[in-house]
């Protein structure tokens, strides 16, 4: 018996491969946005302690002390901008990177439906041939009983 052979079988494999690949780089990419988004938190929380702490305890400090944490939240500030920044770069390789992904799905999808059509038209074949061995050995046999009953 004809066995299946799915002549896109290597390039079905190929997308899944690449599927897997970029399915991996998604990941990798949303960790590092995740990273970045509880950098800007951490980076947040500590502006607004650091601002606390200066309207608290303005009228104790002297005018060094004051322009020192006045530099360092100006510094958070900047720090927390530069993540901004990094935050939308890397939402947008995040958003890049999905595309891709999706785009490799349904090339997948694609080929595995052809493979399923290819498929069932080879079990349509492969059944229309037994029928007609089925048929042959059946007319054969009819033949020889015919053959049998004369001889007799």
């Amino acid at each position: 018996m004809k066995r299946f052979r799915f002549n896109l079988q290597q390039v079905l494999d190929l997308k899944a491969n690449q599927k897997q690949h970029v399915a991996q780089n998604l990941a990798v990419a949303e960790r590092a946005k995740n990273r970045i988004e509880s950098t800007i938190e951490r980076l947040t929380e500590s502006w607004k302690r650091e601002k606390e702490a200066l309207d608290g305890s303005m009228k104790k400090m002297v005018a060094a002390e004051y322009q020192m944490r006045v530099r360092y939240l100006d510094h958070l500030d900047l720090q927390i901008e530069r993540e901004r920044n990094n935050l939308f770069e890397a939402s947008s390789k995040v958003a890049d990177v999905r595309r891709k992904l999706i785009q490799f799905s349904q090339e997948e999808q694609a080929l595995n439906i052809l493979k399923d059509k290819k498929y069932q038209h080879f079990q349509k074949e492969l059944g229309k041939r037994e029928q007609a061995d089925l048929d042959e050995l059946v007319s054969q046999r009819s033949i020889v009983k015919s053959i049998a009953r004369r001889a007799f």
